[in-house]
């Protein structure tokens, strides 16, 4: 499969800023290696870099059906979702990463503000309280966990 070579040399074009070259090279890869969830995670976040949620959502949705087991491609499939207001599939997105990789800190934060955001102070202490413990001398977490608690009370 050629496809990890045109993930690096689309990785090289787009950081040298040519990323209409970087989704060609992607998308030709595509087209000989249709299921390589890979290739559609770095089409997916090509897109969202570029805005194009629709590309984007579709891709990385794809990713986390192929790569089940790779937090990363929930986590972004996750924000995508939660991008363009299709909350309730992100939050299902952003669960599935956090149960995949509990100890990764963006996914417990993505959680964290999801559910800030929903004004859920019940759904959001627990990933409040293990960003603290990750964190203990942080004051600003320190703070947050002790407000969530009182309006928990």
């Amino acid at each position: 499969s050629c496809a990890p070579a045109a993930r690096i040399l689309a990785t090289q074009l787009n950081q040298a800023g040519n990323s209409r070259e970087a989704g060609e090279v992607l998308r030709k890869a595509l087209e000989r290696n249709p299921d390589s969830g890979d290739l559609h995670y770095s089409l997916g976040l090509l897109a969202a870099e570029e805005q194009d949620y629709s590309s984007a959502l579709r891709h990385l949705g794809k990713a986390a059906e192929l790569l089940p087991r790779h937090p990363r491609a929930q986590y972004n499939y996750g924000l995508a979702l939660q991008h363009v207001g299709r909350r309730q599939e992100a939050e299902q997105q952003l669960k599935k990463a956090h149960q995949a990789n509990p100890d990764d800190l963006d996914v417990t934060n993505a959680l964290l503000v999801f559910y800030m955001q929903q004004n859920s102070p019940l759904q959001a202490l627990p990933y409040a309280e293990r960003l603290l413990a990750q964190a203990p001398g942080n004051p600003e977490l320190g703070q947050l966990v002790q407000q969530l608690r009182q309006q928990v009370r």
